[in-house]
């Protein structure tokens, strides 16, 4: 009698000792979790058609929709943060390296931690910035063109195989201005410090 419990209380060690060794194995091959933007929101605020409040996250490839007088801010950690202008809709895509945002209709700024890159598409081209350093731009997409204006360091807008340099200061615009949306037209230009 004695050596069967000893058997079946030994039978029991080993089980419990392989599903403990199973769990670190599976533990160990779990992959990095993704990194999820923080967000801090103004007014109403929807995250893939969804109302958000300040402290839920996003995932990357997430739509960031605000309503008038409404804005959100995407604080990505180490890569930098997004903050989106009322009325405004973009795409907001990131990785341990780097963000982009796609554009069509709408005003952000994102201000861009050194050695991360950072990028803006829109309808008529895209805004890169520079990755060696630290950086803040807005992109403007509200009346249909391109307006972008840095704050400090520099980016560049690429259209139509056209590249030109926004250094800290100045602004660059691309595309035109469709009917109803702002009352002038405009293509590519610059003003400011060049």
């Amino acid at each position: 009698m004695n050596k069967l419990w000893q058997r079946k209380l030994l039978v029991l060690c080993l089980a419990v000792a392989g599903l403990n060794l199973c769990a670190k194995v599976t533990h160990t091959n779990a992959a990095p979790p993704e990194p999820a933007g923080a967000l801090t929101v103004t007014g109403r605020v929807k995250v893939d058609g969804k109302v958000v409040n300040s402290g839920d996250t996003l995932s990357s490839g997430a739509t960031v929709t605000t309503a008038k007088n409404s804005s959100a801010v995407v604080s990505l950690g180490k890569l930098g943060r997004v903050e989106v202008f009322p009325e405004s809709t973009l795409v907001l895509s990131f990785t341990e390296t780097g963000m982009t945002a796609h554009s069509r209709n709408g005003n952000l700024q994102i201000a861009q931690l050194s050695s991360f890159t950072a990028s803006v598409l829109t309808d008529d081209g895209e805004v890169v910035a520079d990755g060696g350093q630290a950086n803040t731009f807005t992109v403007n997409t509200r009346c249909g063109n391109t307006v972008v204006s840095t704050q400090s360091g520099r980016v560049e807008m690429r259209a139509g195989g056209e590249v030109k340099q926004v250094p800290a200061g100045s602004q660059e615009s691309v595309g035109k201005v469709k009917p109803g949306r702002c009352k002038t037209g405009s293509t590519m230009k610059s003003s400011g410090r060049g």
